[in-house]
Formats: structure tokens, sequence, C-alpha cells
């Protein structure tokens, strides 16, 4: 404590990325802002709720306000991260990060069970569990659900929102039905469950596409490769619980169209070599009915930090050349 008391005291501005979480009890609420008013935050910083998890995709829609992770990583004006319950760097490369979070003053981190963030916390605070919390979300698939607590817990999340919201110069709810029914107005204005987009204010917390590039040899890189993440769950991620179940069906996969292997002239196992402007890595490949030619499809597993070494920045996808390693 009083180690984060130096790091925090000192620094002129912070950025607040919290999950869902908080809502967790009156208490971690009453301390989140707090702490955001005693320094000064939002004017002075940033308060962030993280748009993946999943009832902060449902306070996002109504806050409608955000900032990418890496934007808040790399500006050079934010000195320390306090990260709560996520690892909003999942989709970053390892260098990229190590690099980044080495130039911070402080880095503390939050969460019931270890996270990747953890690895360059300089302070570790445990939080209580999911199961103390209650309230309207939207899901991780753009859908709207009810939680209820499974043990008793703290006042949960319409206090949370209610007073949060307050600060913020938001609406005033005075019940959950009404915070349900603006949510059903969101999803119903994005197209039912397709899901909810950051609000056009926000562009920059989406993922960007990387835009088609160049090889340094002035040849483009003809291929789009597309990643998909095996879990969104932060707690899942890069852990030895991928070996203790997980591994046991699943594994990593570079899955391309019966007719770009034929082009390739590659078998279902054999490797190829894939470069980007970022990178480079050898995968054995998946061959898969149904994938548009000219598209790889990555399922990221084990080697997840070596197929993201092909990303000079955070991004859902990349252009890339493909050969026959």
């Amino acid at each position: 404590l009083e180690k984060a008391g130096r790091l925090l005291g000192a620094a002129q501005r912070v950025a607040v990325i919290f999950g869902s979480g908080i809502s967790g009890c009156e208490e971690s609420l009453r301390s989140l802002l707090n702490f955001c008013l005693l320094k000064g935050a939002p004017d002075r910083g940033a308060v962030i709720p993280t748009a993946l998890q999943a009832n902060a995709r449902g306070a996002l829609a109504l806050l409608g306000n955000a900032t990418a992770p890496e934007a808040l990583l790399l500006a050079p004006d934010v000195a320390g991260l306090f990260v709560y319950e996520e690892d909003p760097f999942q989709f970053l490369p390892a260098a990229q990060l190590r690099h980044a979070l080495a130039g911070k003053s402080f880095v503390l981190a939050c969460d019931t069970l270890p996270t990747g963030i953890m690895d360059f916390a300089h302070v570790v605070v445990p939080t209580p569990s999911f199961a103390e919390k209650a309230g309207t979300v939207i899901s991780g698939d753009g859908t709207q659900r009810a939680v209820n607590k499974a043990c008793a817990g703290g006042q949960g999340g319409l206090d949370f929102l209610r007073a949060i919201l307050s600060r913020l110069g938001g609406k005033a709810y005075t019940s959950q039905e009404e915070v349900a029914a603006d949510l059903q107005k969101e999803l119903a204005m994005k197209g039912g469950g397709a899901g909810i987009d950051l609000p056009s204010s926000a562009g920059k917390g989406r993922f960007l596409l990387a835009g088609a590039s160049a090889a340094a040899d002035g040849q483009t890189r003809p291929w789009r490769l597309i990643f998909r993440d095996l879990f969104a769950n932060h707690h899942l991620a890069g852990k030895e619980v991928y070996g203790l179940g997980c591994a046991r069906v699943m594994r990593d996969r570079l899955c391309l169209a019966p007719e770009d292997a034929a082009r390739l002239q590659v078998a279902e196992g054999d490797e190829v070599r894939v470069e980007s402007d970022g990178g480079a890595a050898t995968a054995k490949v998946s061959i898969k009915a149904g994938i548009r030619p000219g598209v790889l499809e990555c399922v990221l597993f084990r080697r997840r930090g070596e197929m993201l070494s092909l990303l000079s920045r955070p991004a859902k996808a990349v252009d890339v050349s493909v050969r026959k390693a």
C-alpha cells in the first residue's frame, strides 16, 4: 500500500481502466470514484471501461465514449496504468507490450485470478468474484442478459452505474428496469442481437484492420490473415489451464481454402512461411472448406505470441505473403 501510494501520489495524469467487477461491492465503487476525484480524472487523465468485458459493454452503450487500450498504452503523457479485472492488451505483440510497459512509472493490477498484465505489474491487489454481482448486461455475443447473484455481496451494478453517470453528467437512472429498457433500445437501433458497436464518436475504441501494405521489395502482400481468438477470457489466455483440459481437443490452426492449398502445393499438416511488414512466422496448415480464397484464418492458442509478432500494431487482420516452408 505504501508503494502504491507513492507511485500514484507522484503521477500528474492517470487513466483508470476497469471491468464490470468494480460493481461487486459498494466499497469498491466508492474507492474508485474517490480515487478518480482525488487525481482529477477524467479531466487530467481518463476513466475507461473495457469494451469487450460484458458489463463494460453495457456501460459503454450508455456512456457513449471510449479510448482504445493501445492508444492509452502508447500515449507518452500517460505515466502509469491501473488495470481493474481485465487484460485489455491481449492483441498486442509481446515485444511491443514489454517495451511500452517498461516505460511506465507504475502498473497496478486488480483481479480475482492471475492475468498476463500481472507479469508487468509493480503492485497486484486481489478483488471479489463475479458471483457477488447482479444486473443487466450486454454479453460478449451482443445480446441483453440478466445476471443474478450466486452469493451475498455488495450493492451491485445499478448503484455503481447511477453514481458514475451522475459524476460524468449522464442520465439519472431510478431502477434496473429503466437501464434494461435503454439497453434494449440500443440493441434494436443496432440490428437486434448483432452486437453493440462503439459509438461513432469513439472510433479509436475499435480494433482497426491493417491496410494494404507493401513489402520491402515493392511487391504487395496479396493474402489477408484474420486472427480468431479462442478465449476472450483474460484469466485463461496463455495460462497452464490449456494443458489441463482445453489442449486435449484444441490446437493452433492456420486454415486456408482448398483452392489456395492447391496453388501453394501444400497438404494438410504441411508448413508454410507467413510474412508481414511486422514480422514472420511458420505454421502448419489446416485445409478448411468454405474459407474465401486469398484469406487465411489463424486460431490463436499456445503460439499466440509468435503469431501476433506479425503485427506492428494492434489489429484483428493483417496483409501477408505466404509460401511453402
